[in-house]
């Protein structure tokens, strides 16, 4: 799924892939996660501020738009959704617009390179050859690489995510000694 952000003529697209049990969930409620997941990642440039969104879900913009919804799990990200804006003086509208004018839609349906990851069982041979690794430096949300309790590393991302811990691996500061994780370069 993916996000355009326009803000002073200045456009923002990003994207990721759903993991879990999120890959089998009603499309709506992808959509209301999509909407969540922005205005988390978006954070501070969203503060004070009005937003038109414009979404490709009639069952997500009538459930916003009339305060409820038919589905209990949409009716809770929405709960999430307004506490968000609450909490950041944020007043969002929320509007249809047909998939095929969506332009959200286009990264969302292509592969990228940021797609890519090893294999599951060539990442636990380089944890045990190499590790254990404190950080994944280039991924995003969906593809991250796990510890040995199964949770996702903490990972730096292409833009801004929900659950990564900063964006651009190239403009942090590492600690000596640490073993971070870099996906290997295309060739």
């Amino acid at each position: 799924m993916g996000v355009s952000f326009l803000s002073n003529g200045q456009s923002q697209t990003f994207s990721d892939d759903w993991s879990g049990e999120i890959k089998g969930s009603h499309i709506m409620i992808k959509k209301a996660l999509v909407l969540k997941n922005a205005i988390i990642s978006l954070g501070e440039k969203l503060r004070n501020s009005r937003i038109m969104t414009r979404v490709d879900n009639k069952a997500l913009v009538f459930a916003w738009n009339n305060q409820y919804g038919k589905n209990d799990e949409l009716n809770k990200i929405l709960k999430d959704i307004f506490q968000l804006t609450f909490n950041s003086n944020i007043n969002l509208s929320v509007s249809y617009v047909h998939t095929s004018e969506n332009p959200a839609d286009e990264p969302s349906r292509n592969l990228s390179k940021s797609d890519a990851s090893i294999s599951k069982r060539t990442w636990w041979f380089l944890q045990y050859l190499f590790g254990p690794h404190k950080l994944d430096m280039f991924s995003i949300d969906s593809n991250t690489m796990l510890d040995e309790d199964g949770k996702s590393l903490p990972h730096f991302t292409p833009f801004p995510t929900p659950f990564s811990s900063g964006v651009d691996a190239f403009a942090q500061k590492y600690e000596l000694g640490e073993r971070y994780y870099a996906f290997p370069l295309f060739v």
